[in-house]
């Protein structure tokens, strides 16, 4: 046999000595073996092996390397040639004469060269001796790339005994690697499959007969396992050998996930000859199964308002299924106890199924009717597998109704400000809601002015919004702006929108009535009358710009307006001196004019005296119909009547008015009083003393009001210079803490008033910083910026101005504004989000720093607690059972994202325990009972693992049902500062009529689980009750979460009665487990029943009583004797002895013979025997 390797083979050969024994030749594994003629032993060719294959054959596969000439050495042993093998006949004279020669090559002798420097020659042969074999000297060469087989026939002759002829030698080459060849294959989802021949095989007779034949998984499946037969024993082999393929004991096992394809690579090895096959891959198809029950993810039910449709999305209600898309998940649903569930294509038609494709694309809506709270029962199926017994919960609530309890118009006198105030505007709810949340939305603002707010000041923007409760306070004011045109009485509308949500809006409108009908906050109810300023002994005119009653005019309809005039009516004459109309003097006789006189400047005032006296008249104004003279004498009244006095002022010729002077604002702590002094209101006047200097205010502010001691404790609209420097002039700040303004006038009562004004700035009392929310920061960021929902300043309104300077720095962190580390930052620097804080030092879960805010002279201390947000999913959905140990794994308790962002492995430290329990450390390789130990710290790869369990204790004495608890850990990773966060869960006590999605690692009712004998967790298994209908309970409802399996081995748990101990309780809560067996019992009823039947009818069909043979026939011969079977005696037939006929006796049988075997006694006819 020839080992083709490398380019040595080219150069040289290496010969194989023959073996001198027979128990030696056992050792040689023969590379080619001969056929001698009958009678005669084998004669072989071979090179050394460790052993010899059982049935004598040496197998080879054809050489899948390029050809080249390879050299073979001839050994004949002298133990399968008996005949020639005396140890009296020298080897050389046994003689091998090649009688025909091999066809794929050539045998050939070796002769030396002539020195030692020449290679040696290869001459072919005819004949050689058995010393030249012994030697080495005799060689095969193999010629032909395609010739793998070859044979050649010898004659062997010696001195002694006779010549044996025909000896054919039959010889194959063997190739460089093991050829094997592989096939795809087919596996259902979760099977398993042979790997023998055809999928697996190695061509040829002779490496499947080596023993050592072993074959090296090089890639192993990703979604199966090569196993020892079918069962998980062994696990995941690594190697294996040809004849346990040959015995089909190697099987590849898929491991049921929802894969649909796999592969692995093996290769084979025969270390005894050092060689190995190509690497082949295998392909497999997964065939997919249904398999997998759904699981129902999320069931958060719905709240809603009464008499609504909720839409159902993927939020609120989704179920999964690995093995089965959307469109094959289908929620099967009883009647709901408070509505109907419809598609969004056809809301009245009531449904009993919808898939969760549908749920998905937003068409399941839930109409509600009836109760508030209810809900429905269902299944999610997939198909072929159903999840049972859960429960969608609804709850409704009664929609808010606003009511509007009083809505009154409000009137206000023009160019004034007038309160809202609750009877106005008063709206209420059924639900007593706080009128804080019940708020005005302005749709359609005032025409003929503005809404304000007595905190934002005259100064500040109309308003938007405003609430109930506002209005209750007197806050909402409404401002008239005074037109160009005269009027009487105008209408105003504000239209508002009241909002209190989830109520649905109402919209009211408040009426304003502007009217100088009924006005005490005016002076004068006339359009102008502002008195006149005449110099000493001198004229002046007295015309519209003074006195105007146009809007007298006003009150009638303005196509009467051109047939009526207004007429003043003098009751009482100027003392100091005359009224003239024209060229008439105005006397008691005729003391009439008309504000048509007013308009073409006729009226005139005389001054008759001497000094600077105070003078003026009273009239009453009308309105008169065809009054176009005021010679005339003045028909009956019509309208209104107004009764008023003009005021006339003569002041000197050489008088000056006095000159305010510069003024700083007055600051006020709000609620209290201050008083004015020079540095506020102060006015030079050289002709007039400071008692004659009089303020008059025109318009004031809404954050409070001019006091004078000494008079009544009312708002003063007039003083003097000298009330200013005495002090008896003050300001009561009982508003809001705004800038407020005086709108003044100055006069010393000779000369025409001039305008000034005062400033007030009211501050606020105190201040308070507020931290609505402590600073978190995300524990893969270490950093995040300070908001005005962590930082802001309010006194009775926000301060947008006020500043911060940190008095106590942080410990583990630094605040930075604008990227920079500062002690000092404002408001608006919040607002913008310019103001951030970051950790320095990742050794603490929380920091803190102290600051001192001040806003308008006010200042407080405050403390901003800063805490790291922990990068963890902690969830635990519904409640878990009650004396049971669970496995806390990652789907309960995961910082996978926080182990990626800092690629390292996090750390959980338990600061509080649960009070209910403990959390333990399960050994991951155990064989008996887990022996929990208590532990305190654990990692990430620990949950992955499923190392760490929570043991629940049953809870003691007359405690409630569900019980709610926690398990407060600090979580810390690399390069990121520590967290603390709390994993919140409740228990209830065991039902083992409902699945729980939680693994346990000890069951519910027994002391513990034990492992089995081949080391495998089998204490990691999802308990769950009879697979039956369940009944939805409270808790689930109140978990928010459906309950889910975890695919995972099975506890059985015993059928015990339901809570009430009722029988009927116990058939509910296990219908599967009783009907089961009983269907079983039917069913081997049903079988044993036809087969006992048969039975006995074969009984009764009687036995032939044929005796056997007492010897089997040889050669297809009967036997000398036959046995035949007793007839009756009443048969008078004969029994013939027939001898037997050799193999032709031994065909097919007769079938009437047949027949009569297989009836009871038949009658005999003639000629007929029983055999």
């Amino acid at each position: 046999m020839l080992w083709p390797d490398s380019k040595k083979r080219q150069q040289r050969y290496q010969t194989i000595p023959s073996s001198s024994s027979h128990q030696q030749q056992k050792d040689w594994v023969v590379g080619m073996w001969g056929n001698r003629s009958p009678g005669r032993g084998p004669i072989g060719v071979g090179r050394k092996r460790k052993r010899k294959s059982n049935d004598g054959n040496f197998s080879s596969l054809p050489l899948n390397t390029p050809f080249s000439p390879t050299f073979l050495p001839i050994t004949l042993p002298s133990s399968l040639c008996p005949q020639v093998a005396q140890e009296d006949v020298p080897a050389a004279e046994i003689v091998y004469k090649v009688t025909d020669p091999p066809r794929a090559g050539y045998l050939v002798t070796v002769s030396q060269g002539a020195s030692a420097n020449e290679p040696p020659s290869l001459d072919p042969v005819h004949s050689f001796t058995q010393e030249d074999v012994n030697e080495g000297r005799v060689l095969y060469l193999h010629s032909q790339a395609e010739g793998w087989t070859d044979r050649f026939t010898l004659d062997v002759a010696s001195s002694v005994g006779a010549t044996l002829q025909g000896v054919q030698v039959e010889l194959q080459v063997l190739p460089v690697t093991i050829p094997l060849e592989t096939q795809n294959f087919s596996v259902p989802e979760g099977g398993a499959h042979p790997l023998a021949p055809p999928v697996l095989r190695v061509t040829g007779p002779y490496f499947p007969t080596l023993s050592g034949l072993e074959l090296l998984v090089l890639e192993p499946p990703q979604h199966g396992s090569i196993r020892r037969g079918e069962t998980p024993q062994d696990g995941n082999l690594s190697t294996f050998t040809w004849r346990e393929v040959e015995q089909q004991l190697i099987h590849y096992v898929h491991d049921g996930s929802e894969t649909l394809a796999d592969t692995f690579i093996l290769v084979a090895n025969a270390s005894e000859i050092d060689r190995q096959s190509q690497p082949v891959t295998f392909g497999i198809t997964v065939l997919p199964l249904n398999d997998q029950v759904p699981t129902l993810t999320v069931n958060t039910g719905v709240q809603m308002w009464e008499g609504a449709t909720a839409q159902i999305t993927p939020d609120i209600l989704k179920g999964e299924d690995a093995d089965s898309p959307p469109e094959d998940l289908v929620f099967s649903i009883q009647p709901p106890t408070n509505g109907r569930m419809v598609l969004r294509l056809s809301p009245r038609t009531e449904i009993q199924q919808f898939t969760q494709a549908q749920i998905n694309n937003g068409l399941v809506q839930f109409v509600h009717e009836g109760p508030l709270d209810g809900g429905f029962h269902f299944n999610l199926s997939d198909g072929d597998n159903v999840s049972p017994g859960h429960f969608f919960a609804v709850k409704a609530q009664k929609l808010r109704q606003i009511t509007v309890e009083s809505n009154q118009a409000l009137t206000i006198c023009p160019g004034t400000f007038q309160t809202i105030t609750n009877r106005n505007l008063k709206i209420t709810t059924n639900e007593d809601t706080d009128p804080h949340h019940l708020f005005y939305l302005v749709e359609r603002g005032p025409w003929l002015g503005r809404l304000t707010h007595s905190r934002l000041g005259s100064s500040g923007d109309a308003l938007r919004n405003f609430t109930q409760a506002e209005v209750d306070a007197g806050e909402i004011l409404y401002e008239h702006e005074m037109p160009s045109e005269p009027f009487w009485l105008a209408q105003d509308t504000l239209g508002l929108r009241v909002s209190s949500p989830p109520a649905r809006d109402v919209a009211i409108s408040l009426s304003i009535a502007v009217s100088f009908e009924t006005c005490s906050q005016r002076t004068s109810r006339l359009w102008k009358n502002e008195g006149l300023w005449v110099p000493e002994g001198q004229r002046a005119e007295i015309t519209r710009a003074s006195l105007d009653a146009s809007n007298l005019l006003a009150s009638i309809p303005a196509s009467d307006r051109p047939s009526h005039n207004v007429v003043f009516l003098v009751t009482e004459l100027p003392a100091h001196g005359e009224l003239w109309v024209g060229s008439n003097h105005l006397d008691a006789t005729q003391p009439y004019f008309l504000q048509s006189d007013l308009a073409r400047g006729r009226l005139a005032y005389i001054h008759r005296g001497s000094g600077t006296q105070k003078d003026g008249f009273h009239f009453q104004a009308s309105i008169q119909a065809g009054q176009q003279d005021s010679a005339q004498t003045p028909p009956a009244e019509h309208g209104p009547v107004i009764s008023e006095a003009f005021q006339i002022t003569v002041r000197d010729v050489n008088e000056k008015p006095p000159q305010p002077q510069a003024s700083r604002p007055l600051q006020i702590i709000r609620g209290a009083r201050a008083p004015l002094s020079r540095a506020q209101l102060s006015a030079m006047d050289p002709d007039s003393s400071p008692e004659e200097i009089e303020y008059q205010v025109k318009r004031a502010p809404h954050n409070g009001y001019l006091l004078l001691m000494g008079s009544q404790p009312s708002p003063v609209t007039r003083f003097t210079q000298a009330d200013v420097d005495a002090g008896r002039l003050s300001f009561t700040a009982n508003g809001s803490s705004t800038l407020g303004i005086f709108q003044l006038s100055i006069s010393d009562g000779a000369s025409p008033p001039v305008d000034t004004s005062l400033s007030v700035d009211v501050l606020p009392s105190s201040i308070e910083v507020r931290t609505r929310t402590p600073l978190e920061i995300p524990q893969g960021l270490n950093w995040a910026p300070l908001t005005q929902q962590h930082l802001f300043v309010i006194s009775d309104q926000e301060e947008p101005d006020a500043t911060y300077s940190i008095t106590h720095m942080p410990q583990h962190g630094y605040l930075l504004v604008n990227r920079e580390p500062k002690t000092s930052f404002n408001q608006k620097q919040v607002e913008q989000g310019e103001v951030a804080f970051s950790f320095t030092n990742f050794t603490s879960a929380s920091d803190q720093f102290q600051l001192l805010s001040l806003a308008r002279g006010a200042n407080a201390s405050a403390t901003v607690n800063v805490t790291v947000r922990a990068l963890v999913r902690a969830q635990a959905g519904e409640p878990w059972p009650q004396g049971t140990t669970l496995r806390l794994d990652a789907s309960i308790l995961d910082a996978g994202e926080l182990a990626n962002h800092t690629q390292s492995v996090p750390r959980f430290r338990i600061l509080r325990g649960p009070q209910r329990g403990r959390i333990v450390r399960v050994p991951k390789d155990r064989d008996g009972a887990p022996q929990a130990q208590l532990v305190e710290l654990f990692t990430q790869e620990d949950l992955q693992e499923g190392l760490i369990g929570l043991e629940l204790s049953q809870p003691e004495g007359r405690e409630p049902p569900l019980l709610h608890d926690s398990i407060t850990f600090e979580l810390s990773a690399r390069g990121v500062p520590p967290a603390v966060a709390s994993l919140h869960y409740t228990s209830e006590p065991y039902n083992a009529s409902r699945p729980y999605g939680v693994t346990f690692l000890v069951a519910p009712g027994s002391p513990e689980t034990s492992g089995d004998s081949h080391g495998k967790d089998s204490s990691s298994r999802t308990v769950t009750g009879p697979r039956g209908p369940e009944r939805a309970t409270p808790n689930i409802r109140d978990a928010g979460a459906a309950p889910t399996t975890a695919p995972e081995q099975v506890t059985p748990t015993s059928a015990a009665p339901a809570e009430g101990g009722t029988f009927l309780g116990f058939i509910e809560a296990n219908m599967f487990s009783i009907i089961i067996p009983i269907c079983l019992i039917l069913l081997l009823l049903a079988l044993i029943l036809p087969l006992l039947f048969y039975l006995r009818k074969r009984n009764k069909t009687g036995k032939h009583n044929v005796q056997g043979l007492s010897a089997k026939p040889r050669n297809g011969m009967a036997g000398d004797a036959e046995t035949f079977r007793k007839t009756d005696p009443g048969q008078t037939i004969p029994l013939t002895s027939v001898p037997g006929k050799g193999p032709e006796a031994r065909g097919q049988q007769d079938p009437e013979l047949l027949q009569f075997c297989r009836t009871p006694n038949p009658a005999l006819k003639n000629g007929q025997y029983w055999v």
